[in-house]
């Protein structure tokens, strides 16, 4: 039987490339921010639910924040005490990217009773504009 092929030229030169498996945004800063977190005692969780505390509320761009009390708040990631797991500061994404990524399962939030006297400071940070390890610990270091 003779093989028959398509009349039509076949192009692919405008052909997507195939994503990358950290091609999203949040994924690249989670990875920055593991990277610049290495050598110090801290840990990364994503996803997690602080309950019953006071937060120290600072938004992207700027120095200075504000004192909220806090029943419930879920983060994008929090940097925790290696040893107890304690949060010592949150980080909400500013620029997120809504929607989960398809490739991976639903995430499961963690959640945290904090007790009610501990303040928690809370970053806004924009990932577009806060790129690579070194400048996540420049921003980080004064928080830890």
């Amino acid at each position: 039987m003779p093989l028959s092929f398509p009349k039509w030229p076949l192009s692919t030169r405008n052909a997507a490339a195939p994503r990358a498996k950290s091609s999203r945004v949040s994924d690249r800063f989670e990875l920055d921010l593991r990277e610049a977190l290495k050598d110090l005692p801290y840990a990364v969780q994503s996803n997690m639910v602080l309950s019953d505390f006071v937060a120290l509320t600072i938004e992207s761009g700027e120095s200075r924040g504000e004192l909220n009390r806090e029943v419930r708040k879920r983060l994008d990631f929090a940097i925790v005490t290696q040893r107890s797991a304690f949060p010592v500061v949150g980080i909400m994404l500013a620029d997120r990217v809504y929607g989960r990524d398809r490739r991976r399962p639903p995430s499961v939030s963690t959640d945290v009773e904090v007790k009610s006297n501990v303040i928690v400071t809370v970053l806004y940070i924009n990932p577009k504009t806060v790129v690579g390890p070194a400048m996540i610990l420049d921003v980080l270091k004064p928080y830890l």
